[in-house]
């Protein structure tokens, strides 16, 4: 039988660096394989926020009586820091989004609010809701992307969501006695306390704050302030506006 020949030095050194990169003999390239040790910046905070949601469902049974409220509470919190919303639980508190802070924090307050550091992460506009809903309808005939909307039931008040400081410019021009307020830096917003929205929707006074439009992206967009303006702009003012929520 005829002896096989090896193959030269320069293709045994070319499989070998074939095989190092992922490629087969023919140079066909294979899955590439990731670093588990190399992460970004967004997939750590979402590992972390992970990671902490499933202990605050499934907890360390040294709470059993937590309520569920208490529970949804602490988990929305850390969705809402997830997403670089500055939150605390008082206004003698500073705001913060490390979410390792903010379950400690609700695990030692798990009843207490979530308050918003406006001005951080987003503005809020909040007008009376005959003229929020009329306003809102408005938006969506014409197809514009909003984010976030909340409604106050006990209060009769639409707060919608905007870019921080994104009405700086024009909140000079709004009648403060029949317009919308603006609510920005310096103050605090009380958001609810879950992202669940009932089903069938049916706000009533004694609901608390829901999410008329929940967030529904990792990170939800926010529209300028001068969209959601111009379009209570349109909207005769006939509900004197009330104050809004500044703790």
């Amino acid at each position: 039988m005829a002896a096989v020949a090896a193959p030269p030095m320069s293709s045994r050194l070319r499989l070998s660096a074939g095989a190092r990169a992922g490629t087969d003999p023919k140079g066909h390239s294979g899955p590439e394989r990731k670093n588990p040790d190399r992460i970004g910046p967004a997939e750590a905070v979402s590992n972390t926020a992970s990671r902490l949601i499933a202990a605050n469902a499934t907890g360390n049974g040294k709470r059993a009586n937590r309520t569920a409220s208490a529970v949804a509470g602490r988990a929305t919190a850390l969705r809402y820091a997830a997403w670089g919303w500055p939150v605390t639980p008082s206004t003698a508190l500073p705001a913060t989004a490390d979410l390792e802070q903010v379950f400690a924090t609700w695990s030692r307050l798990p009843d207490a609010p979530i308050l918003a550091a406006c001005g951080a992460a987003f503005d809020v506009i909040e007008t009376h809701v005959p003229a929020g809903r009329t306003a809102l309808a408005r938006l969506d005939r014409l197809g514009v992307e909003l984010g976030p909307v909340t409604i106050d039931p006990a209060r009769g008040r639409i707060g919608f969501l905007v870019r921080a400081d994104s009405a700086a410019s024009i909140s000079a021009l709004i009648d403060r006695a029949t317009g919308p307020t603006l609510i920005g830096r310096g103050a605090h917003f009380e958001l609810p306390r879950t992202l669940d929205q009932p089903e069938p929707f049916r706000p009533t006074a004694a609901a608390g704050r829901f999410w008329l439009r929940p967030p529904g992206t990792p990170r939800p967009t926010l529209p300028t302030a001068h969209v959601v303006l111009g379009a209570l702009a349109l909207v005769p003012h006939r509900v004197p506006a009330t104050s809004p929520i500044c703790r």
